[in-house]
Formats: C-alpha cells, structure tokens, sequence
C-alpha cells in the first residue's frame, strides 16, 4: 500500500508526503526531472542506477534526472518526503519499467 499527498504541487516544485508499507511492489522508474527523498521514518531498500543500499532514517538523497529508482520498504512502513526541482507533478512522465525490487 502507498499513501502520497502533495502539499505543493507548482510549476517552480513539488514537495509531497509518503507512507509506504512494506506490501507496496516498488516498481523501478525514472523521470526527467531530478527528485530529492528525505526518509524520515523506517528502514528501507534504497535502488538507484543500477545498486541496492539498505538505508535507516534519517536518510536523504538527490536522485539525478533520468536515473532508475525506487524505494522499499524492510520495515513495516516508512514515512518520507519526496521533492521535486519543477511541476507540476501531472507534468511529470515517468517511465515504470517491469523491474521490482
């Protein structure tokens, strides 16, 4: 299961919370805008071009444009904040690959 809300949704960024539970198929992806994940609760499986890191809050990362990603979840959930440099989100596209973590 996966819970996300923007609480800023402009052309100039998006900010947004997350609740993930572990049950939630963490499909890789990519997009063409750099996005920023600040974990602020749980542990996770952190996938990033190509690598694996286990990562524990608090944890941030910048995620280049077009680089493949997700997150999962080990814990039974985390709680995370998702930022991006430009929006608005419906005019982001991502790209869902078939890969899961």
């Amino acid at each position: 299961m996966l819970y996300c809300k923007n609480y800023v949704d402009k052309k100039e960024c998006v900010r947004g919370l997350a609740i993930v539970y572990n049950s939630y198929s963490a499909y890789i992806h990519y997009h063409p805008v750099d996005e920023e994940y600040d974990l602020l609760y749980g542990k996770a499986i952190m996938y990033l071009n190509g690598h694996k890191y286990y990562v524990t809050a608090p944890y941030k990362v910048l995620i280049p444009a077009n680089v493949e990603h997700t997150i999962k979840p080990i814990s039974r959930f985390i709680i995370m904040k998702y930022n991006f440099a430009k929006g608005e989100f419906k005019d982001i596209p991502y790209t869902w690959l078939s890969s899961k973590l």
